[in-house]
């Protein structure tokens, strides 16, 4: 994982007062008040917003607290020539620039934050966000998050949530799925259809505060130094940092293994990737800054396949019966493979069952594989009104 320390804030100008925008069809600059959103109908007197002075504190009240944490300076006019910044315009209705009216918003989602000055607009006198100041910034937060390279997510507390919900407050330090509403919308950057927000938004414009010099700690609390442990085991970190643990690197016999990016740090070894007898762990943990603290190494001594329940090729019923991050096929423990991280054991090959890549029996012995069991998706509730359209941009 490249980490890139962010000294200088980003700026996000929440424009209430209204601008002469340009369309255009490729161009997304809030320095020159233009942008392919507002399509290609020469120049569109965007109106300002119609609140109070009382309200506009409110509103902002709010978004710097869901941003407090971030790299993000709020302003609320308009910086000098020469500054980089983005805007969202706050104000008017949808229609104004050619988007359906049941729109609460609409953003470029710019992945990995190419683009630092990027437009986008939050529709604050439609039917469903005039007078209500708390979705009006999460609107705001939502839409300016997407010119930060944030996609839609399934979790109606997080501000990702493609509706209106007056449960979300921040940015979800969680690990959601990326939930977009059709009309050809795809958010995903990191294209795996996952996403924690609260993560994703400070790997991509850094954290508030300054230069963090403290490294942060870490520890391997299982297994244990000198520990016997199954052919499929897991390795369970103890990460922290006084401001944010951005990954855990660690090695086996020297050799590295994938980074463990997200929180609870856990890393699985799958069964039978690892032959049998001593091998050595180490782990670093590493903050946005680059800051890096290292264990010791400690030796486990590894089963060899077959002599533990929940081993590649054991019986099973559901998942939680195999080890090492497994899953339950057609009654029998696999895992995922087709990596170097990823290999299978003797007596197993690498075979595909609905696209998906998982440990077989060279014999199947007449067993049939049925692929990995479904996993649940989890049932979303639409509470209020949709907030956002999202047109994603692809650059070279």
């Amino acid at each position: 994982m490249s980490l890139v320390l962010f000294l200088a804030p980003h700026v996000l100008f929440v424009n209430f007062d209204g601008a002469a925008i340009m369309g255009g069809t490729d161009c997304s600059d809030a320095t020159k008040n233009c942008t392919f959103l507002a399509g290609n109908t020469g120049t569109i007197a965007y109106p300002s917003f119609t609140g109070s002075a009382t309200d506009r504190q409110q509103i902002l009240a709010e978004i710097n607290q869901m941003f407090a944490r971030f790299n993000v300076q709020i302003v609320t006019t308009r910086p000098p020539s020469g500054t980089n910044y983005e805007m969202t315009m706050v104000g008017g209705m949808a229609d104004l620039i050619h988007q359906p009216v049941d729109r609460g918003g609409v953003a470029v989602v710019d992945c990995g934050n190419l683009n630092e000055n990027d437009i986008s607009f939050v529709f604050s006198a439609s039917s469903f966000l005039a007078g209500q100041n708390h979705a009006i910034a999460v609107a705001i937060a939502q839409e300016s998050a997407h010119g930060y390279g944030l996609a839609h997510t399934d979790q109606r507390t997080d501000v990702m949530f493609p509706y209106i919900s007056v449960e979300a407050t921040g940015f979800l330090d969680q690990t959601s799925n990326v939930y977009d509403l059709g009309n050809g919308a795809n958010s995903d950057c990191n294209g795996t259809g996952k996403q924690n927000s609260f993560r994703q938004l400070m790997f991509n414009v850094g954290h508030s505060g300054g230069p963090d010099t403290t490294p942060p700690t870490i520890s391997i609390v299982m297994p244990h130094d000198g520990d016997t442990v199954a052919s499929g085991f897991t390795v369970v970190f103890d990460a922290n940092d006084n401001v944010f643990v951005a990954d855990v690197e660690y090695t086996i016999d020297g050799a590295q293994r994938p980074a463990v990016a997200n929180p609870p740090f856990r890393a699985d070894i799958a069964s039978g990737v690892l032959a049998a007898g001593a091998h050595r762990i180490a782990a670093t943990a590493r903050d946005l800054d680059g800051n890096t603290m290292s264990t010791p190494s400690i030796t486990v001594n590894v089963k060899a396949v077959g002599q533990s329940p929940g081993d590649l090729g054991s019986a099973c019923s559901h998942d939680g019966d195999c080890n090492g991050g497994g899953f339950c096929a057609g009654g029998m423990c696999t895992h995922l493979c087709g990596t170097a991280a990823l290999t299978c054991a003797s007596g197993f090959h690498c075979g595909t069952v609905a696209g998906v890549h998982e440990c077989q029996r060279d014999d199947q012995g007449g067993c049939s594989l049925g692929g990995p069991s479904a996993r649940p998706n989890g049932g979303v509730i639409a509470l209020a009104v949709l907030a956002s359209l999202l047109l994603r941009r692809r650059r070279v």
